[in-house]
């Protein structure tokens, strides 16, 4: 209702964008082989994109807006954490009940607490951000997640990549990395270094490399449209070995355990091409916001100078978000979690108000080049 009634603006391209994915999911309910689960499925999204995303796009307006709302979204996931903490690596449930899918949302979040250190507005909120990078970490060791730890270490590099401020951030990093170390224990380490031997047979990954296969087959079974959403188990028994089978794995109730294998065996090239597109405007966008901002960094000042370089840092932060998302989801099914839906949310509001602080600035500049043309006339 709020979207009809109250929405001072048009919906963006993003928005767009993410509206042609719902249909892309809507048009294969038919043809899958479970109708109900695909409908469920595509209902669920519908509302998620309009219950949540399009109304961060539309509503999100403004510079307080967007601090308040990413600074909550750091001080949720803290909350998060410290119950992951206490429940064995363990979220609260849905897509943050299994400790490989609550390592992602960590991760995940990690860039935005570690960017807003840079723009920050006094040494309490320095504090607590590094704070909350620690409980993150802490989170993180407790899920014991193979996958989670590759994309931390995705994260981790990406911060010290793309960041500016080199010297400041290797030191932050090495300080976490001491804390990160502390406070792994050797279970942990002996964890990750199964990571070698994750294609032998009885491991998990040796599972999810024949899942990969089922997968690869269904899509080029139906490369066009895909199997229909959340189909992947319903669709996929014909691909089945006899010999896994016998062994207990059947592929009744699994999934795919891949974010690019879901979106081709479920959603095809179509759905596959809308969701690149929808990643390439949203990186465009965030890349034009940054090269604005290098560009005339020694231009700006005021108000203006706060704006921009906070956008900027939360546009960095974006990026490696989804790093962390694209090398951690590599392994997981999380192409309907709310993850990848959210950025895009996210990159629509910086770039929104990018273009109004910009516009003003350059009113401004008319303005006061106009008041001067005035006073040399009238001189």
């Amino acid at each position: 209702m709020a979207l009809l009634l109250w929405r001072t603006s048009s919906i963006p391209k993003l928005g767009k964008y993410v509206l042609a994915f719902l249909v892309v999911m809507a048009i294969g309910v038919p043809f899958a082989v479970n109708n109900r689960m695909a409908f469920n499925a595509t209902t669920n999204m519908a509302l998620f994109l309009f219950g949540a995303v399009l109304p961060i796009m539309l509503f999100v307006d403004s510079f307080r807006k967007i601090t308040v709302l990413f600074r909550f979204w750091v001080g949720i996931h803290v909350l998060l954490a410290l119950y992951g903490i206490q429940h064995g690596g363990g979220g609260v449930g849905s897509f943050l009940g299994d400790q490989n899918d609550f390592c992602l949302a960590i991760n995940m979040v990690i860039p935005y607490a570690f960017f807003l250190l840079f723009v920050a507005r006094s040494k309490l909120e320095r504090l607590l951000l590094i704070g909350s990078i620690i409980i993150f970490l802490l989170a993180i060791v407790g899920t014991n997640s193979r996958g989670g730890f590759l994309g931390l270490l995705a994260v981790g590099l990406s911060c010290w990549l793309f960041t500016p401020r080199k010297v400041v951030t290797t030191v932050i990093i090495l300080l976490l990395c001491g804390a990160f170390l502390l406070a792994a224990p050797p279970s942990y380490w002996q964890e990750m270094n199964t990571i070698k031997t994750s294609n032998q047979e009885g491991d998990t990954g040796e599972q999810r490399l024949y899942l990969w296969g089922i997968a690869w087959k269904l899509f080029l079974d139906d490369p066009i449209w895909g199997v229909g959403p959340t189909n992947f188990q319903y669709a996929g028994d014909r691909y089945e070995s006899e010999e896994k089978k016998a062994s207990g794995l059947h592929i009744w109730g699994k999934v795919s355990h891949s974010l690019y294998l879901t979106l081709l065996s479920e959603e095809g090239l179509v759905g596959a091409i809308v969701f690149l597109m929808i990643m390439q405007t949203a990186w465009k966008d965030r890349r034009t916001i940054r090269g604005y901002y290098r560009y005339h960094i020694h231009s700006l000042s005021g108000e203006e100078e706060v704006k921009l370089k906070t956008l900027y840092y939360l546009s960095l932060a974006i990026d490696i978000s989804l790093i962390g998302f694209l090398v951690t989801g590599a392994f997981l099914t999380v192409l309907y979690y709310p993850h990848f839906w959210l950025l895009t949310a996210y990159s629509t509001v910086l770039k929104n108000e990018f273009d109004r602080t910009v516009q003003d600035s350059e009113t401004q500049a008319v303005r006061t080049g106009q008041l001067s043309v005035q006073a040399a006339q009238t001189a």
